[in-house]
């Protein structure tokens, strides 16, 4: 967790004195070890400093080579840098120190745009290069790493954290009625718009390039073709998935100060925390050592993991902290909205405040989390489809075996009807059905939108359907939710000096799960078989053969009962004509009074509408930053 900011004009004005100052200012927050710049002439750079790893003390960024010809800010971090390093060396590359920046400024040096294929880890970086007067900008392959930009077709200007942007005056301050209507709807379809007008984010597992004559974007990363793994025996993908998950925890962990792990009780943090003693034991962990962290919730419904946490505590040995969870109170939310610029954090988010208040005060600069298990670890019955499009016979036979033993014979037959259907339907016949049955949920969010933005939604949905159409393959990697709901929690986590990691989705964990016979990962009434497997000899058996998980809908009834004045009046009167005042106040009571079961909907659409009145008023309380005039260049509408 650390801060970049760049101003670059590439018609070649200098810039102003102070201005990326006041951007890495507004994000001190991410530089407790420091702020620093570099400015020549048209360029400026910054980074605010945050030294998580022992080889991050030997860096002091903004870093250069030699000459200057080329200048790196990164916030990230390389996790194959044994590798890297005795690659670049092979190359005869003169190592200048063991810095993560040097590695990554020499691999540029020796490949271009080809070096992200030989780097691992989480990244949002900028290389400006001065000789071909060039920015070359990458973000890491899950975007755990944040990297928003403007760009108007002469200047380019990036920061980890968009409310940088508005310290300079020619930024726009307009907001996105579109990304509005996804927040309220709790509807997801963007990857690179922001709440701003004008601000992109790079989407991830891309690099761009802008020069004077544009800027350029590709995908370096998409394991789409990678080949199946194959194995005889069901223990050797056990035995291959330990090895995986042990190396990635292994690299992840890499930390001159004591790591936090989150110990929600669930099955995939609890292997995490399991896996990190495995390698404490070894000798192996990257790390002085390392705590437990959990929310205690006991006696709040299901919401309460505390047997379950305490149970995997009492297996590995180690202590967990039990933190109580936290309920922010509405100037907590509006400060945070007026200096970010963001909807604030979610209350099932913001709950964990507390918890890592704890981790930083006990020393800890790194948190890791359970984040990615349920998106790679998890699977469907869609084995059945597979291995009849593989023919793959034999194996078919023992799936439906397994499957009448595990859930009977109509459920087994049922599944395979399906599945068989599916292989010969045509991808839009599928398509068309999964939106009917969308459409038929309950809570739609078009509901609790006015007419304007209802129009606005039903664009994205009509777009984004196209999209996912031509990436049906990568659904997750491209789910809209699922990269917002990553960077929300690096922003938290970020606004408290901690660095947050996720060995789920890491490179290596991702590809293996892309490589994986669908079967490994689902078998009849069990989820995450293989993951339950591999650890069945590690965490206790209540862990590994639970199938519930947490529901935390009561973080949302505590978060919004505080606010019961404000939905009856000013959440709808900021947004009038943007929302429908009758379904905001519904909805809202809905989830108060317990009608609502869970936080799948109603939680998440009423948050969001109390989110956009805080930006709205913020607005308009600051007269926004610049003339509402403005037409920016070039403003990228990609979704």
């Amino acid at each position: 967790m650390s801060g970049i900011a760049s101003i670059i004009h590439f018609d070649g004005r200098p810039v102003e004195p102070g201005e990326i100052e006041r951007m890495t200012a507004s994000m001190a927050h991410r530089g407790p070890d420091g702020i620093r710049h570099w400015v020549k002439g048209n360029a400026a750079l910054g980074q605010c400093q945050m030294r998580p790893t022992p080889e991050s003390l030997e860096e002091t960024q903004p870093w250069a080579n030699e000459d200057e010809s080329l200048v790196l800010v990164m916030d990230g971090r390389v996790d194959n840098w044994e590798e890297l390093r005795a690659e670049l060396l092979g190359c005869g590359a003169r190592l200048r120190n063991r810095s993560d920046a040097e590695l990554v400024l020499r691999a540029y040096e020796e490949w271009g745009e080809e070096c992200l294929q030989h780097i691992d880890g989480d990244y949002g970086l900028l290389t400006w290069d001065a000789r071909r007067r060039r920015a070359f900008c990458a973000r890491d392959r899950m975007g755990v790493k944040p990297f928003q930009y403007h760009w108007d077709g002469r200047t380019l200007v990036v920061a980890s954290e968009l409310h940088a942007m508005f310290q300079l005056p020619w930024v726009p301050r307009r907001i996105n009625d579109g990304m509005m209507a996804e927040y309220i709807a709790d509807e997801w379809h963007s990857r690179t718009e922001t709440l701003w007008e004008g601000i992109t984010r790079l989407e991830p597992a891309h690099w761009m390039t802008v020069s004077s004559a544009g800027r350029k974007q590709q995908r370096y990363w998409e394991p789409e073709n990678l080949p199946e793994l194959v194995y005889k025996r069901d223990e050797e993908y056990i035995e291959h998935y330990r090895s995986v998950l042990f190396d990635v925890v292994r690299r992840t962990s890499r930390s001159h100060a004591p790591l936090a792990y989150e110990v929600s009780g669930g099955l995939d943090s609890s292997a995490l925390f399991a896996v990190a003693n495995g390698l404490r034991k070894e000798g192996r962990l990257c790390a002085p050592g390392f705590e437990g962290y959990t929310l205690d919730f006991e006696g709040q419904g299901d919401a309460d993991e505390m047997e379950f946490a305490r149970s995997v505590a009492k297996q590995v040995g180690l202590t967990v902290h039990e933190v109580a969870p936290s309920y922010p109170d509405y100037e907590w939310f509006k400060a945070w909205a007026e200096k970010y610029a963001e909807v604030p954090p979610y209350p099932n988010g913001i709950m964990s405040l507390g918890l890592h208040e704890l981790a930083r005060s006990r020393g800890a600069r790194v948190v890791l989390t359970g984040l990615g298990g349920d998106e790679w670890l998890g699977g469907s019955f869609e084995y059945y489809g597979e291995e009849l499009r593989a023919g793959r016979w034999v194996e078919l036979a023992r799936c439906v075996r397994r499957d009448w033993i595990d859930c009977g014979p109509r459920e087994a037959a049922i599944r395979l009807l399906r599945q068989a259907a599916n292989g010969v339907l045509p991808r839009w016949a599928l398509d068309a059905r999964r939106r009917r049955l969308a459409r038929k949920q309950p809570g739609s969010g078009e509901e609790i939108l006015g007419a304007e933005l209802q129009v606005k939604l039903e664009s994205r949905r009509v777009l984004c359907g196209r999209v996912r159409k031509k990436a049906a393959k990568f659904s997750l990697l491209i789910d809209p939710f699922i990269q917002g709901s990553g960077e929300w929690v690096e922003r938290q986590l970020a606004a408290h000096g901690l660095e947050v990691r996720s060995p789920y989705r890491a490179r290596d964990s991702v590809e293996f799960a892309f490589s994986l016979p669908e079967r490994m990962l689902a078998r009849g009434r069990t989820n995450k078989w293989l993951h339950r497997a591999a650890m069945n000899c590690m965490l206790p058996q209540m862990i590994t053969q639970r199938n519930s998980k947490a529901g935390f809908s009561v973080t949302y009834k505590c978060a919004l009962s505080r606010l019961d004045s404000l939905f009856q009046e000013t959440v709808p009167k900021s947004l009038t004509g943007q929302v429908n005042s009758g379904q905001v106040r519904g909805r809202y009571l809905e989830v108060v009074s317990g009608k609502d079961a869970g936080i799948s909907w109603g939680g998440f659409q009423v948050w969001g509408a109390f989110g956009c009145s805080l930006i709205v008023c913020s607005k308009r309380s600051s007269g926004g930053l610049v003339d509402e005039h403005h037409t920016s260049q070039n403003h990228d509408d990609s979704i």
